[in-house]
This record gives structure tokens, sequence and C-alpha cells, in this order.
């Protein structure tokens, strides 16, 4: 009798002891979620503020309900333009995140007018500017990544991250470089000399 009652308060204490297991695991498991259903800017060049406009998140409660909500930057945490780079922010609504990936360039898209043109000896480094006040060349960097010349109709631009860049037109590419908020366009290539069309910003 003694054997039976023994293995019944056994059976007891396990059946306790799996509940309050299981009870735990369901109180710890959050099924809330959430995920960006239309997504909003994520190129940058270093220095530009967050750009949220547009941006739409679903959140998913604990009972399975569905909502869309407008992504504001409250939500967003780690933005950096600071420097450029790959990188990842972070959205936190309703007690819970999901990461966003956003490239920075060291770049800046919109319209130059070329003011001087610069010979640099590729031995020394040396350079030397000479001021262009006629036939000045525009370009207008979309950040859709193409070009608009004026001369040259429509390109595209390959833009690597830290600046550098290639500007392709056809079977015709040329490469330059965005240094302290100008763009310097490789034109000719003399074996020791460099020679670059020098353009600044337009500001509206």
């Amino acid at each position: 009798m003694e054997k039976t009652k023994s293995k019944f308060f056994i059976g007891v204490t396990l059946a306790l002891i799996l509940f309050a297991c299981l009870t735990v695991l369901t109180a710890c498991g959050d099924p809330s979620k959430i995920e960006v259903s239309t997504n909003f800017q994520t190129v940058y060049y270093v220095g530009e503020a967050l750009n949220v406009d547009g941006g739409k998140l679903t959140y998913t409660d604990e009972e399975g309900k569905l909502s869309i909500v407008d992504i504001s930057e409250e939500f967003v945490t780690g933005f950096d333009t600071s420097t450029y780079g790959e990188k990842e922010m972070t959205i936190i609504y309703g007690g819970v995140s999901t990461t966003v990936k956003y490239t920075v360039y060291n770049f800046k898209f919109g319209s130059y007018l070329q003011n001087a043109q610069r010979v640099v000896d590729k031995t020394t480094g040396e350079h030397e500017d000479t001021p262009v006040t006629e036939h000045q060349a525009a370009l207008t960097f979309n950040s859709d990544f193409s070009v608009t010349s004026s001369s040259a109709g429509n390109m595209t631009i390959q833009l690597n991250v830290d600046g550098s860049f290639t500007i392709v037109s056809g079977e015709e590419t040329s490469s330059g470089y965005y240094e302290n908020g100008k763009i310097y366009l490789l034109i000719y290539d003399g074996g020791t000399t460099e020679t670059y069309a020098v353009f600044e910003e337009v500001v509206a």
C-alpha cells in the first residue's frame, strides 16, 4: 500500500512539475512580431538625415491580429550616417524588433557644374587647378544611380561606398571620385599625369 501511495505522489509531483514548465514556457514565449511591408529610403550619403517617408510595417500581436503601421523616426535606433559603409538599423514597435539594412555612401547625389580643371602629378601627388568659366559641363547624379549630362545624355553610375565611381555611357566608361563636396572626373591619363574635370555642387 505504501509503495502504491509513493508511486501516486511521485506521479502527481511529476505532473505538476511538467505543468509548471509548460506554463513558464508559454508565458516566456512572445508570438508578437513585426516586419517591414513597405520600405523607405535605404540609400544615404554621409551626413544625410533619416527619411522614413512611405515606410510601413506589419505588426502581429499575441492573438495573431495584423495591423499596418506607418513607420516613425521614434521607432528607429542605430541609424548613423557619420561614416560610410553597409549598415543596419533597428526598428522597435510593440516590444518587438526587426532590422533593416542600409548603405551610406561617401557621396552626395545632386547637380554639379564644372568650375575647374585639375592636373595631378602621379608621382608626387601634387596638383594644379585651372578655373573654368566658359563651356562648363554639367552633371546630375540621381539617387537611382542614373546620371544626366548636359552633353552626353543619360548615363549610369557604378558607385562604391568610398565615393569612387565609374560612369557608363554605352561602351564608354569614365572613372572619378567624390571628395569634400566636389566631383573629380578623370578626362585624360597622360601616363605621368592625370587630368580631372572638377565639379562643384549646384546649391538651389
